[in-house]
Parts: C-alpha cells; sequence; structure tokens
C-alpha cells in the first residue's frame, strides 16, 4: 500500500480539522490519544478517505464512511494485530454520521470523515496495552497457577491418574518428543486464556467506546 504524505502532517498536538461539525469537536477532544493524533494515522485515513471517495467530489456518503473505517481498521491490524480487529457496528457509525451531517446532505466531507475515524479508532490504544500486558504479564503467571492447582487437584482427587493417562496417550506422547509435559500444558492453558479472556476484555473496551460515542448524538 503507497500513502502518500500530506502536505503539512499533523503533529500530535494538532487541532481539531478545520471545516469539522461542531456537534462532535468537543467530543472528539475528549477521546483522542497520542494515536489518532500523529501524523502516520493521519496519512491513513487520508487515503482511506481518497480511496473511497471514487468519484473525487470531496465527499462520501454513510455507506462510504463505514467502509473507510473498516479500511483503517483492516490496514492498523496489520500493526496492531488483534487490538485492530474491533471496528464498531455500523449502527454506532451511522449515529456518528447523522451527528456530522448537520445539514443533512447525506454526505460528508474529509475533515468530518477524519474526525470520526478518530472517535472510532479511541480505544485502539487501550486494547493494544490491555493485549500485550496480558501477553507478556498476565498470562505465563496464570497459566503456571493453573497448571499447579490442576495436578494438585489430580493428586489429592484421583491419585495422578488423569496424568498418568493423559501422558500414555500415543498422541501426547509424541507431543512430548518435541516439548516436555509442562510447556505442553503450559501452552495449552495460555491458549485457552487468549480464547477466552482477551476476547472478553476487548469486549467490555468496545461495551465502553459505543457508550461513549452515542453520546455524541446529544454532545
Amino acid at each position: 500500500m503507497t500513502v502518500t504524505s500530506p502536505s503539512k502532517p499533523e503533529s500530535a498536538s494538532s487541532s481539531v480539522p478545520k471545516g469539522a461539525s461542531s456537534s462532535l469537536s468537543s467530543y472528539w477532544r475528549s477521546t483522542s490519544s497520542i494515536l489518532t493524533n500523529s501524523a502516520a494515522f493521519a496519512r491513513l485515513s487520508r487515503w482511506a478517505f481518497n480511496v473511497c471517495d471514487a468519484d473525487e467530489t470531496g465527499q462520501i456518503n454513510q455507506a462510504e464512511l463505514y467502509a473507510g473505517i473498516l479500511l483503517v481498521h483492516v490496514n492498523l491490524a496489520k500493526y496492531a494485530g488483534a487490538a485492530a480487529c474491533y471496528p464498531p457496528t455500523r449502527a454506532v457509525v451511522d449515529d456518528l454520521f447523522a451527528a456530522a451531517d448537520a445539514d443533512n446532505s447525506g454526505s460528508i466531507e474529509e475533515a468530518e470523515f477524519l474526525e470520526i475515524v478518530q472517535i472510532c479508532s479511541m480505544d485502539i490504544a487501550s486494547r493494544i496495552v490491555v493485549y500485550y500486558s496480558i501477553l507478556i504479564l498476565l498470562v505465563p503467571y496464570l497459566a503456571d497457577v493453573i497448571v499447579h492447582v490442576l495436578w494438585q487437584f489430580d493428586d489429592w482427587m484421583l491419585g495422578g491418574e488423569n496424568s498418568k493417562v493423559l501422558q500414555e496417550n500415543a498422541a501426547v506422547q509424541y507431543l512430548l518428543s518435541f516439548v516436555s509435559w509442562k510447556e505442553m500444558t503450559d501452552r495449552v492453558v495460555s491458549m485457552a486464556l487468549f480464547f477466552l479472556v482477551i476476547p472478553m476484555l476487548f469486549d467490555a473496551i468496545d461495551k465502553r467506546s459505543k457508550s461513549r460515542a452515542r453520546k455524541t448524538k446529544s454532545p
């Protein structure tokens, strides 16, 4: 993907885009972050707007707005991973479009698009912090604790029979030729945590994001 640099890149301390809807301005100021204020994010957002503005009118409609937001999230996911894979729902984007389209023209300009993209991406930084905090700090420790508790329970209730049966299984023995028993159990528990804990935390962040986005209807 080739993204052309804007003539005057926005800095991290950039102000609200000129021409943006006043109904979103105060909300934009309260939710903007280092990520959404960065020059790289501004370039990506402008590139997405130009892709969606195929007829080069300088305006996009409601459907093109949602397509542009998805395009931004897909490109962010290349660098942020799972943290950027939770775009807002169509209903939330429609509410933001209605708030930005003050004259009911059925279209918005680039400045309004940039503002809406920033609002919709406000929690990506939070997800990145949550994701890597769990990855580096929580998962290894919690996996060890869970494995230890499971083996203690097995020894106490069944005299270690479950452990013996598992280790005698042909498939398990094949896996043990590559990794140790402790490493294998730790990895299984770690995968379970990633499939269960991280989606739950991201859902909680999304609920907060949707609640805050709806406030733009009555800023």
